[in-house]
């Protein structure tokens, strides 16, 4: 993932697989509480996130978090166009999640951006 041509930080949230007759699975936290470690990534209002694969996924979503009284919730699912999206022109820290899915598996990614 790039935001306006800059690579970002993300981390590996749960995932499975399928290959050569295995399937391995693996579960992780919330993205609010998978981020904590990451420093989250200026960025200008308006910034340009785009999102590129070695192999296409079947299937993208892309959803943003809060966390609020230490409880995780995704309270918005975003709409990626061409695998971009324009982030918001609101300051402030914002936490995303992309869920990508291939026909052996998937898996979920997730990032925090700070719109200075």
């Amino acid at each position: 993932m790039t935001i306006n041509g800059e690579a970002i930080d993300v981390e590996k949230g749960s995932y499975s697989w399928r290959s050569f007759g295995r399937e391995t699975i693996a579960d992780s936290p919330a993205p609010p509480m998978l981020v904590r470690g990451l420093e989250p990534k200026t960025i200008t209002p308006g910034a340009e996130l785009k999102i590129k694969f070695s192999k296409e996924p079947n299937k993208m979503a892309l959803s943003r978090w809060v966390e609020s009284d230490g409880r995780a919730k995704e309270i918005q699912q975003i709409e990626l166009k061409d695998h971009t999206f324009t982030m918001p022109n609101d300051p402030g820290q914002y936490i995303y999640s992309l869920r990508s899915e291939w026909n052996e598996g998937g898996g979920n990614y997730a990032f925090v951006v700070l719109i200075h």
